[in-house]
């Protein structure tokens, strides 16, 4: 158990790797659960990485802006 680095990288505001934590999914994945063409899905996949639970988090986020925005126009 090495808390010292640990330690020294939160001071200095690094966050933990959580890379091989998370589940990850795949450009073809990610675009048939959310309904994207490949195209779009690779953009996002490649800005935002591999990550489900990202991806996910990022999707709902968009969904809730351009639900939102449909409300201003009203």
């Amino acid at each position: 158990m090495d808390t010292g680095n640990t330690a020294k990288a939160r001071s200095r505001g690094e966050k933990k790797s959580r890379r091989f934590t998370e589940p990850h999914c795949t450009v073809e994945e990610f675009a048939a659960k959310h309904g994207l063409s490949i195209p779009e899905a690779l953009s996002l996949h490649s800005r935002f990485g591999p990550s489900a639970t990202e991806l996910d988090l990022l999707m709902r986020a968009k969904r809730a802006y351009s639900g939102s925005e449909q409300h201003e126009r009203k």
